[in-house]
């Protein structure tokens, strides 16, 4: 992600049951956890191949950063990170 931008990039969850399977229609929420980075949405629902999908925003600080996408349906949570350069 470049300083000040609106990113090119989507963070992407994946949300399946037990055997794999795509969960539709359930709610992802999504936090920044450290860095100067914004999100395009704070909770996102899955499609049909439950993949929800939220853009980044730099806020024009370069640095690390980190969000974390929770599903409250299936008690997960993932972390993604990244950097956001000058």
């Amino acid at each position: 992600v470049e300083a000040g931008t609106l990113a090119a990039v989507l963070l992407k969850a994946l949300l399946t049951d037990v055997y794999g399977n795509p969960i539709e229609a359930e709610v992802i929420d999504w936090t920044v956890i450290s860095g100067d980075i914004g999100l395009g949405a704070a909770s996102t629902g899955t499609d049909f191949k439950g993949e929800a999908t939220v853009g980044l925003l730099s806020n024009g600080t370069a640095g690390a950063y980190s969000v974390r996408a929770v599903s409250a349906v299936a008690n997960d949570t993932v972390l993604f990170t990244g950097t956001v350069t000058a």
